[in-house]
């Protein structure tokens, strides 16, 4: 029987796909809607062929811009001892020419296979709620933006009172107010700068590079945003060209409110800093362009 203490540790040791920069944290998205599950009462086993369209719109919107199909996670958290996919030496195989351990069909997955956290795991979280909760909030402060994740938990159905966990461990606390006061108490994107008695309200630091993913807190991996353009530039429907205008992406969809707070900035020059405050650094643009902005930017 698995104990409180080796969940933790099994759930802190969980491998995520990385290379340099390059990130995908597709099995903590498989972890958190198993998670729903359970929170939700469903049953321990889930078909692939029903996880596989929530997996899809996890991984188009929470995901990067690494490709990463649903069947990756939900054979590859085995690895991890979180995950067990039922009958898996009968599913049939494909041929590897890489050396890889061979893997099943997606197609097998699809019409046969079913997977869900072992017997142990799921009695110890389906009678602990509150571990359910502490193993979401590890996941979303690893992995995940704090301006999205309520979007996410959404998603996946969890709900969590207080809110989500917000990652302190490691931030320098003074990061929000050097980066907002270097951009002047503006929006970078469409200047919103409002105040209440001379006091900045309603303005938001946020990281270029996450956080999470090595991004440090210092003013050049930062840019002051209003709450709306801060989710967008997270969820990488607003970035940043190297010649630092603002990118929409071509996902980015709504009607005349949404092209006024969004589209009609596209090829604008972002805002500067102060003099003598440093500029986002080109080597966190490019992060944030390769790994988060969706792809195409509208008018390329």
């Amino acid at each position: 029987m698995t104990s409180t203490e080796e969940f933790k540790k099994l759930l802190s040791n969980v491998r995520t796909w990385t290379r340099g920069d390059k990130r995908a944290p597709h099995k903590p998205l498989l972890l958190l809607f198993a998670l729903g599950r359970i929170q939700s009462g469903k049953e321990r086993v889930v078909s692939f062929a029903e996880a596989k369209p929530i997996l899809d719109r996890l991984l188009r919107t929470f995901g990067t811009n690494t490709t990463i199909e649903a069947w990756a996670p939900f054979w590859h958290l085995q690895s991890d001892g979180l995950w067990e996919v039922l009958d898996a030496e009968h599913l049939e195989r494909r041929t590897e020419t890489d050396g890889r351990s061979p893997r099943p069909k997606p197609s097998a997955l699809e019409e046969h296979g079913k997977g869900g956290f072992p017997p142990d795991v799921f009695k110890l979280l389906q009678h602990n709620p509150d571990l359910v909760s502490l193993a979401v909030k590890t996941i979303l402060e690893s992995h995940f933006q704090e301006s999205y994740q309520n979007d996410l938990l959404n998603e996946v159905g969890l709900d969590l009172s207080p809110r989500p966990l917000k990652a302190e461990s490691g931030r320098d606390p003074n990061f929000p107010l050097l980066v907002r006061r270097a951009y002047g108490f503006s929006c970078a994107v469409c200047g919103f700068n409002p105040s209440k008695d001379g006091i900045s309200v309603g303005l938001e630091a946020a990281h270029v590079k996450a956080f999470n993913h090595n991004g440090p807190s210092t003013i050049d991996n930062g840019v002051c945003l209003c709450p709306i353009h801060h989710k967008l530039f997270d969820l990488g429907l607003v970035g940043l060209s190297s010649e630092r205008t603002v990118l929409i992406s071509s996902r980015l969809s709504g009607g005349e409110t949404v092209a006024a707070m969004a589209q009609d900035f596209s090829g604008r020059p972002i805002r500067k800093p102060q003099k003598g405050t440093p500029e986002i650094a080109r080597k966190y643009q490019e992060w944030h362009f390769n790994e988060v902005f969706k792809k195409p930017a509208i008018g390329t």
